[in-house]
């Protein structure tokens, strides 16, 4: 073998070696979630949005569903929403239950669609999804905290932390409740 080659491949070995020290450190935990779908009524039109993951590719797109009453899926969208994660539906007739899902668009190709989200005949116009909370008589929650916890592919989940009983040297824990928010119901 030619000393220079050796010199070579040897010179390689040491860099890569260094780069997978420096550069090779365990991947990031991730949670394996849905496209998580919402839909609001927005007053004679629906907002919906979507999350776009961060394994996503530079070039994805999506294209956005509508099935109304159970019919027929109708695409809402011209061309594959590139920029945004969100979209105004204007024509949605909300007399009648109105379910939303995507289909990510790589290459110009259609992958699978996402659980959908049904947003339910004459739903109150809100800027936000209520969730009825049921706590024990005389505690009244004064504060929540939103996010995901333990999600699944297809969950939200949610949990209210109210408010503790302060009273003269005592310190009531907290309680706390779970909720689950699937992508196919609007409360």
């Amino acid at each position: 073998m030619d000393k220079r080659y050796f010199g070579t491949l040897l010179m390689i070995a040491f860099c890569m070696s260094a780069t997978l020290r420096i550069y090779g450190q365990k991947p990031r935990q991730m949670e394996k979630l849905s496209r998580g779908v919402v839909a609001v009524n927005q007053s004679e039109k629906v907002f919906v949005g979507w999350r776009m993951f961060g394994t996503d590719a530079e070039n994805i797109a999506f294209n956005l569903y509508r099935t109304t009453d159970g019919g027929k899926a109708v695409k809402l969208n011209d061309q594959p929403i590139a920029d945004v994660t969100f979209f105004v539906d204007e024509n949605a007739d909300l007399n009648k239950t109105n379910a939303y899902f995507v289909r990510p668009v790589l290459n110009k190709k259609e992958q699978a669609a996402s659980a959908q989200f049904t947003l339910k005949a004459n739903t109150p116009v809100r800027q936000y999804l209520s969730i009825p909370l049921q706590t024990p008589t005389g505690y009244a929650p004064n504060d929540a905290s939103v996010g995901v916890w333990m999600a699944t592919a297809n969950t939200r989940s949610f949990c209210t932390k109210p408010a503790a009983d302060v009273t003269i040297h005592r310190l009531a824990l907290p309680i706390r409740r779970y909720f689950r928010l699937t992508n196919s119901t609007a409360l």
